[in-house]
């Protein structure tokens, strides 16, 4: 049985061999766009869909006139759409730098099955249209995308620092598709001055080639020193593009945030002012305190006179005392003790009929129990005042 299925296996991989061997590639040539502006990138890519998993393609170097050549590096993926098949390919990303068309020479390739024997390709020539970029483009401007981060870091998270103390400016520049000569120098907008020290910067470059594009991102790092008090004098950061896609003039611009500086001697004033302030909003608080005390202190005394009024003319006298902790007046009439109180109470119907029965009950000839049921009436509607 195991000699059977040793046999089955090596036929099996005579068989994938032959069919390997038996294969013939065809390149397929591509470019990301046909008709292309001077300076704007186009991806340049020849692909074969073949059976064997590690074939390869060995390509010779790609030397064009009129173009800048970036080569891309071999790449293998498998198809998903297909079984036990694979996409190999190799690419360029090309920046013609002369407007005219162009029939693109591409160099030896080679196809080199694993295990076989080596085919030479014969690939025809793919065009490309490059248009001449408008008269009012100058020579070093990028064709692409561009994009502008910065920020300032401190070990302190704040915006307000000390003169004399060094902060980092970082600066991200990012461009996408631009040709990497023509990024431009964005330090050259960053200056000392008489209320700015600026140091030299720390470059982070990080370049990404793919067949979706070229990326370069440039991280600056720029310790800076303010010298005076006040708003830091960072200048905004612009960098004006040619967008391929829009044909249009554009501008990447980052405005720094508002930070600022103060010498060692203002920060104790502004520390001294704010103490200041913190006291008096103290010493207000406790003055508003001590009033709303007091004041809580004579309604409650008022209430107690209310109860303990053994006749109309006392509790009057109550009512105009609760009146006056109440801050609404002194010797005031019902009328208008009964309109403040609508004021601050949403209770103030039962307030206006205990006023009503007292209004009824102060000239009539009352017993001591229809006076301590309207005190009882009283008190009741004032509760949670």
């Amino acid at each position: 049985m195991v000699k059977h299925i040793t046999i089955l296996l090596i036929m099996l991989v005579f068989v994938s061999a032959q069919g390997a061997e038996h294969f013939t590639p065809m390149p397929d040539t591509t470019l990301s766009q046909s008709e292309v502006w001077q300076r704007q990138q186009v991806i340049l890519t020849l692909a074969i869909n073949t059976p064997d998993e590690f074939a390869r393609l060995e390509v010779e170097e790609l030397d064009l006139s009129n173009f800048e050549v970036i080569a891309l590096p071999f790449e293998r993926s498998a198809v998903t759409e297909v079984k036990n098949h694979y996409i190999v390919k190799v690419g360029w990303i090309l920046y013609p730098l002369v407007a005219g068309q162009y029939e693109i020479e591409l160099p030896q390739v080679i196809y080199r099955p694993n295990g076989g024997r080596k085919i030479k390709l014969k690939i025809p020539p793919p065009t490309l249209n490059v248009r001449p970029l408008p008269s009012y483009i100058p020579a070093t401007m990028p064709i692409g995308e561009i994009m502008i981060n910065n920020t300032l870091s401190h070990k302190k998270s704040v915006k307000l620092y000390d003169t004399q103390t060094v902060l980092n400016w970082n600066i991200e520049l990012i461009t996408k598709n631009v040709l990497p000569q023509t990024i431009p120098p964005i330090l050259r907008q960053v200056k000392s001055s008489e209320a700015l020290d600026v140091f030299p910067e720390t470059l982070d470059k990080k370049v990404t080639k793919t067949y979706k594009g070229l990326q370069n991102s440039l991280r600056y790092q720029i310790p800076i020193k303010a010298l005076k008090s006040g708003k830091l004098d960072l200048p905004p950061l612009i960098i004006q593009y040619f967008d391929p896609k829009d044909a249009k003039l554009k501008r990447a611009k980052s405005k720094p945030l508002n930070h600022w500086a103060v010498n060692y001697y203002l920060q104790w004033f502004v520390f001294l002012v704010m103490v200041l302030a913190l006291l008096f909003a103290l010493l207000k608080l406790i003055q508003f305190s001590r009033r709303y005390f007091f004041a809580r202190q004579k309604v409650r005394l008022a209430i107690q006179e209310i109860n303990q009024a053994q006749n109309m003319q006392q509790l009057r006298s109550a009512l105009h005392n609760l009146s006056n902790a109440k801050g609404w007046g002194n010797n005031i009439t019902l009328q208008a003790l009964l309109k403040s109180w609508q004021k601050g109470t949403k209770e103030g119907v039962k307030f206006q009929s205990s006023l009503q029965s007292f209004q009824t009950e102060q000239f009539s000839g009352q017993t001591s129990k229809s006076l301590e049921s309207l005190k009882k009436e009283l008190i009741n509607s004032l509760k949670g005042i």
